[in-house]
Parts: structure tokens; sequence; C-alpha cells
């Protein structure tokens, strides 16, 4: 059945993150590093049927000051991938960026667990640890990398981080964006959330 071949997955790709660092809860890995939270998340279709399992991996980085800031929420007892500040699936940051499922059965299950295990060394665990630290997602908020969430959600953690880290960037940031948005409808959410911070100048 899916099911087990599912369980059977999932022991399979324990070790190789457990070494990582995580520890498994249900369909999920979880590693605290950096006061924050990495979090791999295994997603069965409701496809997969008696032959096949379908499946793929969502991942990210839950960050401890925007959870308990933005997210109101000190609470780590409930943590979910998408409770992530940072998130992706595994196709995300492949060329096309295509949606990819793995579709495998009982002959194919270790060919498909080595597939995932590469997957994870080689895409999933690197991109986490780029993230991981609430600086490294300031970095990669500010440049052009791939943002994981939506642009409004990135001006709001943006703001956060910089204001707590007492970054310099924070002023020039708002100007810019706030100027971006004009006219926008995001723009009259973007001043609401400073004025939240006690951030907005007219």
């Amino acid at each position: 059945m899916a099911s087990d071949k599912f369980k059977l997955l999932l022991s399979n790709v324990s070790q190789t993150l457990k070494e990582a660092g995580y520890k498994k809860k249900g369909n999920s890995f979880y590693s605290n590093q950096k006061n924050n939270w990495g979090i791999i998340n295994f997603q069965k279709s409701k496809s997969s049927n008696e032959d096949t399992l379908k499946f793929t991996i969502n991942y990210g980085v839950c960050s401890s000051v925007l959870r308990k800031v933005v997210d109101y929420n000190t609470s780590n007892e409930k943590l979910d991938v998408a409770d992530c500040h940072w998130q992706a699936r595994i196709g995300t940051l492949m060329p096309g960026a295509p949606d990819f499922w793995w579709t495998t059965s009982d002959k194919q299950l270790n060919q498909t667990v080595d597939e995932v295990i590469t997957a994870l060394k080689n895409n999933v665990l690197p991109e986490i640890n780029k993230r991981i630290s609430d600086k490294d997602l300031i970095e990669v908020w500010m440049s052009d990398q791939y943002p994981g969430t939506t642009e409004l959600n990135r001006f709001r953690y943006l703001i956060t981080l910089l204001k707590e880290a007492n970054d310099s960037r924070l002023i020039p940031f708002i100007n810019n964006f706030i100027t971006s948005l004009q006219g926008k409808p995001l723009e009259k959410m973007a001043i609401a959330h400073l004025k939240e911070f006690d951030l907005y100048a007219k």
C-alpha cells in the first residue's frame, strides 16, 4: 500500500537527515539552528494508490523573531512547514521551477530513496542552510534571490528583522519599497504595517 511505501521512504531518509541535525515528527523533520527552525516536510499525494506512491518535498525556515513579533506566536509545539517565513517546494529552485513529484512503486522504491537523499543533500539542506539565521534571511530578502514568500510578507518580515538588528538599511529600504508601490493596491497595506511599527512618516 502507498502508506507502507511512504513509511518506508521516511524511514530510509531519516538517517541522512539525522546526521544533518534533524529530528522526525510525523511526516516532517525539524532542526533548531541559530534560534530558528529548518523544516522539511514530505507530502503524500491523494492520487497515491495501492500500486504507486506519489509525493513531493516542502521545506523552509521559520524565524523565531518573526514568529513572535509578526505572527504573535511564541510556541513551537505545533510548528509546521506552513509556518515557515521562507518556504519552497522541491521543484521551486530547479530549472524552470517545475511542480515536481516523485511517483514510485515497490520495484522502484530503492532507486527513489537514492534520488531523494541526493536531492536532500544537494538541494534542500544547502538551501535551508543559506537562510537559517535571521541575518541570512535579511540578505536573501534584500537581494533578487527567490523570496519564498509574497512581496508584502517580504516587506513585513524585512522591516521587522532590520529594525530588530538596528540595520542602517531599514529606512532606505522602506522608502524605496513604498515608492515602488505608489498607486498600487499593496501600498495601503504596506503603510498600515509601517504604522504598526511606528515607522511611517508622511
